[in-house]
């Protein structure tokens, strides 16, 4: 019996879950109402839209899904949603022209541009009121801290080395304005995977200062967000562009216009955290290189 009970137990949620996706495979929700996704046929014209592995496939997935369909229901084009295993592997999708819309990441789309040759970028989002971000050099407001020299001999938290407001910018920042190597100036420097850790562990006094975005002691802490003091601020970076074939551009954005985007419902907009989309183009983010430290 114990055993039929601890079968019961691990089955039961699977149907569960599998109920949910069918359910989602066959509505989707915009401000909070419910639709069925009724114009999609066989024979619309598909576009391929490709987004960066920024969260684990399944959280990327369900952010982009109500996304995905409106511009599906409202283009007229039937739109299919991929997410790349890695960032190598989007420059080798693009490559072979297998995707159609790639809603990239800054750094790694400033670093491999001329790998993007045959796409161009035509949006960028906009957040908290802004289309561009930065990152910022954070401490304890517990600790005795006040400024970048009191940080030698300290343990420093990055994010990634790939991470551009977590570990690009602010390692530009110590270098080139306080002069600092930082493998000579900290006692440790440690690459905890993710903003959310490094705050955390700044927070909670596990290291001496980190690296995050400038929006994370909003988002992330919360209530807490007096807990850190910000002893730094990077230069600003745009933000991450969409960028698209060049056969299809103009089409797309003829669809894809500021009245589109204008009205985008609300719920949609916050399963993305954005709060709207500005023009980009490949100029603004070449210009970039430099700040990135790319030739």
């Amino acid at each position: 019996m114990k055993k039929i009970l601890k079968l019961l137990m691990f089955i039961l949620p699977l149907i569960l879950v599998c109920l949910i996706l069918l359910y989602h495979k066959n509505n989707t929700v915009v401000q909070g109402k419910q639709y069925k996704q009724t114009t999609v046929e066989k024979d619309r014209e598909l576009i391929r839209f490709l987004r960066m592995p920024y969260a684990n496939s399944l959280k990327v997935m369900d952010e982009n899904y109500n996304f995905i369909m409106y511009l599906s229901e409202k283009t007229g084009y039937k739109i299919k949603l991929n997410v790349a295993k890695s960032y190598e592997e989007v420059v080798d999708i693009a490559k072979k022209g297998d995707a159609d819309v790639i809603w990239t990441a800054t750094n790694h789309y400033v670093e491999n541009i001329d790998e993007f040759g045959d796409y161009t970028p035509i949006f960028r989002p906009v957040r908290h009121g802004n289309d561009k971000y930065r990152g910022i050099i954070i401490t304890s407001n517990k600790s005795n801290i006040n400024e970048m020299k009191d940080l030698k001999g300290k343990v420093f938290a990055f994010t990634d080395i790939n991470s551009t407001s977590g570990y690009i910018l602010p390692k530009a920042l110590l270098e080139n304005k306080y002069s600092i190597d930082i493998y000579s100036f900290f006692s440790d420097i440690k690459y905890l995977g993710s903003h959310d850790s490094v705050i955390e562990n700044v927070y909670y006094g596990k290291v001496d200062a980190g690296a995050v975005f400038e929006d994370a002691p909003e988002t992330i802490l919360k209530e807490r967000k007096d807990g850190v003091r910000i002893l730094d601020r990077t230069e600003y970076i745009l933000n991450e562009p969409i960028i698209v074939k060049k056969d299809i551009s103009e089409k797309f954005k003829k669809i894809f216009n500021k009245d589109f985007i204008k009205n985008i419902p609300e719920q949609i907009k916050e399963d993305l955290s954005v709060e709207g989309f500005v023009d980009a183009n490949e100029k603004e983010y070449r210009n970039l290189r430099k700040v990135l430290g790319y030739k």
